[in-house]
């Protein structure tokens, strides 16, 4: 029994150290995977900047430094063009002349119009209230200023009729009784910019006489769209003992 025992074991261990082996040797070497990258450490997160981290500007650097910031602020001063646009502040009351058919008769309306000088008496605020013929109810909204730094007069508007902000630049005449506004939009059917035309007379200080031109449609010559004759309400009396501002 001690023999068949020891026999008995001899061929157990023998089987428990050839089956690993055989299990390697069968092994493939695509069935090994390789271990998986290791994920890469998080960046350290950057150090804001410290007023005492930034260079000490050389004297060229402070001097150029200086120059556009005088240049910034004498931009931002309002000028004789301000007060220009500034004079037309006040009340007004408009006949209006719509052209919407081509030869047929404009039709006629009113509609009143509201300037305030705003922000510090650079810019203006035009708001414009009325019926406009066959199109109806019409309000509209502009500001309107000079901007020093492009040398021109600049406007945007936008109204009920739709959705887009028209902006343009104004040319004024030597004597100053002409301003041309000329108004960018896009077209909607073309989705190309197409430009409108408004002309300003000021026959008088209380009076003036605008026109609108503009195209009927892509590739149509330029007509007249509405011309509106303004006349300035005059100025509500003080009461005695109000201040002069």
């Amino acid at each position: 029994m001690t023999r068949m025992n020891s026999a008995a074991l001899a061929i157990i261990l023998t089987a428990g150290l050839c089956a690993p082996l055989a299990l390697a040797q069968g092994e493939k070497p695509a069935d090994k995977k390789p271990p998986a990258p290791a994920a890469p450490a998080p960046a350290a997160p950057a150090k804001p900047a410290q007023p005492g981290d930034m260079k000490k500007p050389s004297d060229e650097e402070m001097k150029k430094m200086m120059e556009e910031q005088a240049a910034w602020e004498k931009a931002g001063k309002a000028g004789a063009e301000h007060e220009f646009l500034k004079k037309a502040a006040g009340n007004w009351t408009g006949k209006v002349k719509s052209y919407e058919m081509p030869g047929q008769p404009p039709a006629e309306s009113t509609c009143t119009e509201t300037i305030t000088s705003v922000l510090g008496g650079k810019f203006t605020k035009c708001e414009v209230s009325g019926e406009m013929g066959g199109m109806g109810h019409f309000e509209g909204l502009g500001i309107y200023g000079y901007d020093n730094a492009k040398q021109k007069y600049t406007m945007a508007w936008a109204d009920n009729m739709g959705t887009c902000i028209m902006d343009g630049t104004g040319e004024l005449s030597a004597d100053k009784k002409t301003m041309t506004w000329t108004m960018n939009l896009t077209n909607p059917q073309t989705h190309k910019v197409e430009h409108m035309r408004e002309i300003e007379h000021f026959v008088s200080d209380n009076e003036t006489h605008m026109e609108m031109w503009g195209s009927m449609g892509a590739g149509t010559p330029e007509v007249k769209m509405i011309e509106i004759d303004f006349t300035r309400a005059p100025a509500a009396d003080k009461k005695p003992g109000t201040a002069t501002k």
